[in-house]
């Protein structure tokens, strides 16, 4: 996959995907090849019905950026659909 040449584009991308229980992240070049990927699991669920326990999903997204070394400005974020 080549993304188009506008400035936003010559930029990396990250996406954020996240679960009940992780966080999944993937940090992609230009031509769409992956340049660094890191998943972070919590114990049990930080998001439950329709509850999201906030400080632990701070923390995994803090600890998934550190692994993963990630130094991209543009996210595009997956949510469960029944927060959607």
């Amino acid at each position: 996959m080549i993304l188009p040449s506008y400035s936003l584009y010559k930029q990396t991308h990250l996406g954020m995907s996240l679960g009940s229980s992780a966080v999944r992240m993937v940090e992609l070049d230009r031509n769409g090849s992956i340049v660094k990927k890191s998943s972070t699991f919590a114990s049990g669920e930080f998001i439950s019905g329709s509850a999201v326990d906030s400080n632990s999903l701070n923390e995994l997204v803090k600890k998934a950026v550190a692994d993963g070394g990630f130094g991209s400005a543009y996210v595009a974020v997956s949510i469960p659909e029944r927060f959607v």
